[in-house]
């Protein structure tokens, strides 16, 4: 599954690419190479799985030696729908907005358990995301996980 997500960052022509892969990280690695062939591919292996933000920081373990103010992609790999063409226009409109952050949502129906965003002050701004018995009203957005992050905001902010 991931190798799709691969693909899909891979036609953005990023500096870097890093996958964060639990259990079975050296069968992914292989399973990569042999696929993708591609020199700014790095595996990383997590060892034990506590969420997005841990991925995330320990994905930037890779960058340890840049502290450059450029922006991370963040995708998590159980997207095999997410198209190269959406990444590309989260992108956009992170580089066009000049924020630190910025999260893909999604239209969802209005029962589900989802973590939905709540609307921030600024039209198209997010708030945060609703705990479980929070009531958020129209309209129903879910956050996808995916985001574009400022890279040194990132650690400070995920710690």
């Amino acid at each position: 599954m991931v190798q799709y997500i691969v693909d899909a960052v891979r036609g953005l022509d990023p500096q870097r690419i890093v996958v964060v892969a639990g259990e079975g990280a050296d069968r992914v690695e292989k399973r990569l190479a042999e696929t993708v062939a591609d020199p700014r591919l790095v595996v990383a292996e997590q060892r034990s799985t506590r969420g997005t933000a841990d991925s995330a920081l320990l994905g930037l373990e890779v960058f340890a030696d840049d502290f450059g103010e450029d922006d991370l992609l963040v995708v998590p790999g159980n997207l095999p729908l997410l198209r190269a063409e959406t990444v590309e226009a989260l992108l956009l409109a992170h580089q066009a907005s000049g924020r630190a952050v910025t999260v893909l949502g999604v239209d969802t129906p209005a029962d589900d358990d989802a973590g939905h965003l709540v609307a921030g002050r600024d039209p198209g701004s997010v708030d945060r995301v609703a705990g479980p018995d929070e009531l958020v009203l129209d309209p129903w957005l879910n956050a996808t996980g995916v985001m574009v992050v400022r890279r040194s905001l990132l650690a400070p902010a995920a710690r």
